[in-house]
């Protein structure tokens, strides 16, 4: 039995952007990188507890290949991703709590 993924609002909208971003440097390179996104998604969701939490409950699931990460939780039967950001971004403490 597979455990559902939720992705939010936010990160759909942040990987569009970072698709369209990508796709500004040069053709085929968002495309590259959603590749590279399903398949950290779908690691995720056949290990979820694969890696540790970094911040309250929140889990940072780097991409291969590019530097970016997926910022999730795991709840009951389900996983939700929050965020994807640049591994050079610093986490939001407004979007994560005091």
């Amino acid at each position: 039995m597979s455990i559902a993924l939720i992705i939010t609002d936010r990160a759909e909208q942040e990987v569009d952007e970072i698709q369209a971003s990508l796709e500004e440097d040069g053709p085929g390179k968002g495309v590259d990188f959603r590749t590279d996104l399903i398949a950290t998604l779908r690691y995720v969701q056949q290990y979820p507890g694969g890696f540790s939490a970094r911040f309250k409950t929140f889990r940072f699931a780097p991409l291969r290949k590019y530097k970016y990460h997926v910022i999730y939780s795991i709840g009951q039967n389900r996983i939700t991703v929050h965020r994807i950001r640049h591994m050079h971004q610093r986490p939001l403490k407004r979007y994560f709590g005091p």
